[in-house]
């Protein structure tokens, strides 16, 4: 597969962030003496890969803390863990937490967790087609089918986005 840029922002607007619920709860409230026990939301993705290494590692048993990751399918699947205190902390992407705190929902950025360079072809992110593909544009689109792994998500509000602009939704794409 080769990739095809449908324009050089979707790499810059998928920095992935950490969130923490502004309501707080879930987390252990046992003080004893062993390491407090803490559920991780994340996604099974590269992204995340220093936070497993730091799991085996043993760094967060280090500083008191046992964590455990429950995976999820989007980043925009872990804000309802996060906000029903299942995990008090998730791995999420920018977009998911601007829709949930433009829906009023209680939810915080906390850190950066991963950044894009904003170049075409040098970033991990990308909407591809297959080699042989003669989808070379967003107005390509029309009649296609674009797959993505959650709604209202980085994925999902970037192809909208694009063929909006590009005339389409008019046309059925990006509803």
């Amino acid at each position: 597969m080769k990739t095809r840029r449908l324009f050089a922002a979707v790499a810059a607007a998928t920095a992935l962030t950490t969130l923490l619920a502004a309501c707080g709860g879930g987390g252990s409230d046992d003080s004893g003496d062993g390491p407090q026990e803490v559920k991780v939301g994340a996604l099974p993705i590269l992204d995340v890969a220093a936070l497993h290494l730091g799991i085996q590692e043993g760094l967060f048993e280090d500083e008191g803390l046992k964590l455990s990751v429950e995976n999820a399918q989007g980043g925009a699947a872990i804000i309802p863990a996060v906000l029903q205190g299942d995990t008090p902390i998730g791995f999420s992407n920018v977009t998911s937490l601007l829709i949930a705190r433009s829906k009023g929902l209680p939810v915080q950025i906390i850190a950066p967790a991963s950044a894009s360079t904003g170049e075409p072809g040098k970033d991990f992110a990308a909407v591809v087609v297959n080699e042989d593909s003669d989808i070379e544009s967003a107005a390509d689109l029309a009649g296609a089918t674009v797959a993505i792994n959650t709604l209202n998500n980085i994925s999902d509000t970037v192809i909208r986005e694009t063929v909006r602009k590009d005339g389409l939704a008019d046309h059925g794409v990006g509803d």
